[in-house]
């Protein structure tokens, strides 16, 4: 290979590296401080929580972020939800949430009421799913306001009629504030 086709080839490889790493979303400066105890052990993110929240960096066109599909990836209700009740056994690791509201339809064969299981890792309490050509993860923790703070990343392999499969990537910042038990 001559000595310009190799530099090119080089170049061109030094810039789509960059854009197939996975960068991670800045946290806001305006957000409460996630609590972390010094020891790495996990905090309880048992509370109820506005069912509607919002993101660092808006992932979608729609206006508002909400607790169903934002921090657990799955759909949503339909009806009026208004908040999360989320019950968390730390021994366990047992995560129960139930979404309270008026009308509330159930597309989602779980309904209303779901459990999922988390593991605590340096302070987070995670929740991963894998399947062929697609991994979610979400981690949760809570913020010094007593905010629920969500981080969710996932990576899918996209195949396509012709060329090379790649590895699609997001990755999003939600927080949900904490609403107190007479809401």
């Amino acid at each position: 290979m001559s000595a310009p086709i190799r530099l090119l080839v080089v170049s061109l490889a030094g810039c789509v590296w960059p854009l197939s790493s996975f960068a991670e979303v800045p946290y806001p400066d305006d957000w409460p401080k996630v609590i972390t105890p010094p020891n790495g052990a996990c905090s309880s993110i048992t509370g109820r929580y506005e069912y509607h929240g919002e993101a660092a960096r808006r992932p979608t066109p729609f206006p508002t972020v909400n607790f169903d599909n934002s921090a657990f990836n799955r759909m949503s209700l339909r009806g009026q939800p208004r908040a999360a009740l989320v019950t968390h056994d730390l021994e366990s690791g047992k995560v129960t949430i139930t979404i309270e509201g008026e009308n509330l339809s159930q597309p989602h064969p779980e309904g209303a009421v779901f459990s999922r299981q988390l593991k605590c890792e340096g302070g987070w309490s995670i929740r991963f799913v894998e399947a062929p050509g697609v991994r979610y993860e979400g981690r949760y923790a809570i913020a010094e306001d007593g905010s629920l703070i969500v981080q969710s990343a996932s990576m899918r392999e996209h195949k396509p009629m012709f060329g090379q499969t790649d590895t699609l990537r997001g990755e999003w910042l939600y927080r949900f504030k904490k609403v107190s038990n007479a809401q």
